[in-house]
């Protein structure tokens, strides 16, 4: 997958988590952040600096406005 791809996915993910959820009759509204990072891009070989990276891209995503996505 190339980062275009990536991107589009997330935006895919937030909408669907995004729709209000009706809990007795009052509409509840969520938002997501999303951080991702493409093993091509890891800055390391192994899993752990793969996750590493993708929460680091979270942790960014978050400081801004909700509902922000955020690639390494």
């Amino acid at each position: 997958m190339d980062l275009e791809v990536c991107i589009r996915l997330a935006g895919r993910l937030q909408i669907a988590i995004e729709e209000p959820v009706s809990v007795d009759g009052v509409s509840l509204f969520v938002t997501t952040s999303i951080g991702f990072c493409l093993c091509s891009r890891s800055p390391g070989s192994t899993g752990g600096d793969w996750m590493q990276a993708a929460s680091i891209a979270l942790m960014e995503a978050e400081k801004r406005e909700p509902s922000t996505i955020r690639a390494f």
